[in-house]
């Protein structure tokens, strides 16, 4: 494959991955560091009760999660933000992955834990 048809590949892949998430109707839900994508109101909600203490689950959560992350690392970068799109089936065996070329974090429901999205967090301050 030459160097130009890489770059058509590419572009033509840029345009149509946020197309193929987005076509799902997924709805969203905005936080200070993030916006999550989800389908369902219960995808949501489960998605808070397992990031959270069990007494609490709110969508602050999210946020001090981040802000510890940042604190730990050290790391503070302006403007930071981050989509996170809620998967119900796993596609792959992963709980998460940090996208670098999206800039997002693809959780996997049934899999997700605070540390795991901590770990994704990271990557995307690093990032």
């Amino acid at each position: 494959m030459s160097p130009a048809q890489k770059i058509c590949f590419a572009l033509i892949a840029l345009l149509i991955v946020p197309a193929v998430i987005f076509a799902q109707d997924y709805q969203s839900l905005s936080t200070k560091y993030t916006t999550i994508y989800y389908v369902q109101e219960k995808d949501i909600s489960d998605f808070f009760w397992k990031i959270s203490p069990k007494s609490t689950p709110s969508q602050n959560r999210l946020d001090r999660i981040v802000e510890r992350v940042e604190e730990l690392l050290d790391m503070y970068p302006e403007d930071f933000h981050v989509d996170i799109i809620l998967t119900p089936k796993p596609k792959k065996t992963e709980a998460a992955n940090y996208s670098h070329r999206t800039k997002s974090i693809n959780v996997v429901l049934e899999t997700i834990t605070d540390a795991i999205l901590a770990h994704e967090i990271g990557k995307a301050l690093i990032n």
